[in-house]
């Protein structure tokens, strides 16, 4: 007969121990938690922990309960053979320490399964409305507590900044507080039954470009945010505003999916008369000026969907619209279109670990933060670090503050990890297995679509790359080759320059070795974009890298 134990703490996290060696059953397990929880409550402020003994079986498997619990309350089910450790962590007999397998309900979707992982990055112009919306989704799906959003909604009235409060929750710190604009790339984290999603909201001020591309690096799904109010859409989609920039980096970064949320239909400068419906001709005004240069920035009709909302009151974010409000759109929320979207998987054959550090600090061991790309990543693996070839091994993995033993490809992590005589770890360097044929190299060939280049573009061009999470110093120092726009056919073979609209195929010196791949074998290790003088220059794609020119 197994025994099962159920334990509760401050934080409403229960437990239950269990047999590894077959699938057990368990009865009123949901009655269990939330006796915990109510026991929980009437002790606020202590910590307890309490241990009842589960009845052994009974005719409802742990697959068929999961589901429902996972439904009703925010509990976590950590499985572990009882033989090796006990509730209070003392090893037991002929079992060792080792923990088999870890689960969360957090984990797994409605029907028992995994839930998949999706990052989802806020674009466009400052002062759009992208922190208030990221922070209302957080506030109505339950992922931030009432003490934190009152704490952030009387810190925004007492600077008389009350439509602010949503936008605290992501902009934490005192200068993007004090500014009342983002200034690095917030993360935050919500479910809904089927997905676990990762919040990136990046800075719209043109200042803070670098940490929108660092955010758009890791993303799987663009959302940009366009205000519908009179003067702020013309401002952003004029020569100059981000809405342009953002989108286009968003695509070059490799975004698979855009949802454009037209923002801000509720102000008083576009509502109709009545001074509540939102107005049909603004959202259409606004989609016939957005979407043409949307195709001509790369992305197909099939990859972008529109819809109003109002970020403020929450319209249209987790349901949709008021028909009252908005008899003009009859389709899903943002957060069911979220739910709803088929992700492609350009790398799909590729097994390899491939981990780009998007950050690092030091604590106890190591801690980076990324995106898995590809691969299966596991506590424990011992990974080499590029461009420095040091060995490293990953201690501890968590995601969304969730610890795991293992993750798969699109799940953004931080990792602790350890190693013998470790450098400084930088923004771009890569996690991969030891035996992987990843390198770092200094030259590339690649094609360049030139975008907006205040100068023409000559041998001795001078920008800054950004591929991947990296950021690199580089120099083109040779064009090999004019393209037609559209068919790619070599129309002159080193031509003399390049300017605004252009496509050449040049070759590329990095001040320094990083890791880089035909766009062909690894699409996230071959797309790039060249900034200067604060703009972004050019897209470009990777051809070939050094070592395979030496040989041609």
């Amino acid at each position: 007969m197994h025994v099962y134990y159920w334990s509760t703490t401050t934080t409403a996290t229960a437990k239950a121990l269990t047999s590894c060696s077959s699938a057990p059953t368990l009865s009123s397990l949901f009655d269990r938690a939330a006796h915990a929880r109510s026991r929980q409550q009437r002790m606020q402020g202590y910590k307890f922990t309490h241990l009842s003994r589960l009845p052994p079986l009974s005719s409802y498997s742990l697959n068929r309960c999961l589901p429902f619990i996972s439904r009703r309350c925010s509990f976590q089910l950590n499985y572990r053979c009882k033989n090796c450790v006990t509730p209070r962590g003392r090893t037991g007999g002929g079992g060792g320490n080792n923990v088999h397998e870890r689960l969360s309900l957090k984990s797994l979707s409605i029907d028992g399964t995994r839930k998949r992982h999706m990052n989802i990055i806020f674009i466009g112009h400052v002062d759009a409305g992208k922190s208030t919306i990221a922070g209302h989704i957080l506030a109505m799906t339950g992922s931030i507590d009432e003490r934190t959003m009152a704490k952030c909604e009387k810190d925004a009235r007492d600077r008389g900044r009350e439509s602010w409060k949503y936008a605290y929750a992501l902009d934490t710190t005192e200068g993007e507080r004090n500014k009342g604009k983002t200034e690095e790339c917030g993360q935050a984290y919500f479910e809904t039954d089927m997905t676990r999603f990762t919040i990136l909201d990046a800075p719209g001020h043109k200042g803070y470009v670098p940490h929108m591309i660092g955010g758009a690096s890791q993303a799987d799904v663009g959302i940009l945010i366009i205000s519908g109010r009179k003067g702020e859409f013309e401002t952003g989609f004029d020569k100059g505003g981000q809405t342009r920039e953002h989108a286009l980096l968003a695509k070059s970064a490799g975004v698979k999916k855009l949802v454009v949320c037209i923002n801000k239909l509720d102000d008083n400068s576009v509502v109709l008369e009545d001074g509540k419906t939102w107005s049909k001709s603004r959202f259409e005004e606004i989609q016939n000026k957005l979407l043409p240069f949307l195709k001509h920035a790369g992305w197909r009709a099939r990859d972008v969907t529109v819809l109003p909302i109002s970020g403020l009151q929450g319209e249209g974010l987790v349901t949709p619209p008021s028909s009252s409000r908005c008899p003009f759109y009859s389709g899903p929320s943002l957060i069911e279109i979220l739910d709803n979207l088929q992700l492609p998987n350009d790398d799909a054959e590729q097994k390899d670990i491939i981990f780009p550090v998007v950050s690092s600090y030091k604590e106890r061991d190591i801690q980076v933060t990324g995106k898995l790309e590809s691969g299966i990543l596991k506590v424990g693996d011992v990974l080499k670090m590029l461009p420095e070839g040091k060995e490293i091994t990953v201690n501890l993995m968590t995601a969304g503050g969730e610890d795991l033993n293992q993750a798969f490809p699109g799940e953004s992590l931080r990792l602790s990890i350890s190693g013998h005589d470790l450098p400084q770890f930088k923004q771009g360097s890569i996690l991969t297995n030891i035996d992987s044929n990843l390198t770092a190299v200094v030259k590339l060939e690649a094609t360049l679509m030139v975008m907006n280049a205040k100068h023409i573009i000559t041998p001795g061009y001078s920008a800054v790359m950004h591929i991947h999470a990296a950021e690199v110093p580089c120099t083109i120092y040779k064009l090999t080759a004019e393209l037609n726009r559209k068919s790619g056919e070599v129309v002159r073979r080193h031509p003399h320059f390049a300017k605004t609209g252009s496509r050449v195929n040049v070759k590329i010196l990095l001040d320094f070795p990083t890791v880089a791949k035909p766009y062909k074998e690894i699409s996230k290790l071959g797309r790039f974009m060249l900034r200067a003088d604060g703009k972004t220059v050019a897209v470009g794609t990777v051809l070939r890298t050094a070592k395979m020119l030496e040989s041609q």
